[in-house]
């Protein structure tokens, strides 16, 4: 499954998922304890933040291209519902259009390739809708002697007024939602690693 990002972003592929300032309240509403967050405030700007990883005993590179792929984003990921990138193979600029479901209610987002090193990182960053916030999504992927750590980052930058009121909650949502993810895609793909050493 690859990262998403958006206004109230979300990453896919890493997802990002971006929320209209309309549907704001639904987002200030859920900023109920889901875990701590990481606030930086800049002079009357603010910002989240958060960073979960997990172990996964497969090589970097195998499990970079298993998020990679389209198909596995909403096997992974619980919040996505389809994930379509307007070209492939993905690389840096490739658009994702995404449909997810954020605490019952249906969005639309779409996201970027802001950069892309295969087997080693990918960064997707929010760009439909515009507003009320940005959201950038940054997955990592690092050798281990268990095979690799798999590390999704993401920020939460307000844009519009609005913003300031839904990031802190947008966080702890998708903080849950990564790591209900990465447990899923640790289950995937070693299991399907472990399918492949044994046909081999």
């Amino acid at each position: 499954m690859p990262p998403t990002a958006g206004s109230t972003g979300i990453a896919v592929s890493g997802y990002h998922a971006v929320v209209g300032e309309r549907r704001a309240a639904v987002l200030v509403v859920a900023a109920i304890g889901e875990g701590p967050v990481r606030l930086r405030q800049t002079h009357r700007v603010a910002s989240a933040s958060f960073s979960e990883s997990i172990t996964l005993r497969v090589p970097p590179p195998y499990a970079f291209d298993f998020l990679a792929d389209p198909s596995t984003a909403s096997i992974i990921d619980p919040a996505v519902i389809e994930y379509q990138p307007d070209e492939l193979p993905m690389r840096q600029g490739v658009r994702v259009k995404i449909r997810m479901r954020a605490w019952g209610v249906p969005m639309r987002i779409e996201s970027v390739v802001a950069e892309w090193v295969p087997g080693r990182r990918m960064v997707m960053t929010g760009v439909r809708p515009t507003r009320p916030m940005t959201v950038t999504a940054t997955h990592t992927f690092d050798s281990s002697t268990e095979g690799c750590t798999y590390n999704w980052a993401m920020t939460f930058e307000p844009n519009a007024p609005l913003g300031r009121f839904v990031i802190t909650p947008s966080c702890r949502f998708m903080r849950r939602n990564a790591q209900r993810q990465q447990q899923r895609f640790k289950t995937h793909v070693e299991s399907r690693w472990q399918a492949e050493s044994n046909r081999g």
